[in-house]
């Protein structure tokens, strides 16, 4: 998976677009705590990289 592609052809607005994802990340963390909904986490599962074996479903909190 390489959502902007790799070499001569690939997209122009990758750099925009990663810190386009920084600032909104940021934004939405500093409004928001997120807690997992439920006790529980779920199990790792092994891939390329460590992946939940479930979806880990997270709950929003306004900041006050």
């Amino acid at each position: 998976y390489i959502p902007f592609s790799k070499g001569g052809r690939r997209c122009v607005g990758e750099p925009f677009s990663l810190v386009e994802i920084a600032i909104i990340l940021k934004e939405i963390l500093l409004r928001f705590s997120l807690e997992p909904k439920e006790v529980n986490l779920p199990q790792p599962l092994a891939h390329v990289s460590l992946k939940p074996k479930s979806p880990l479903v997270l709950k929003f909190r306004g900041r006050a």
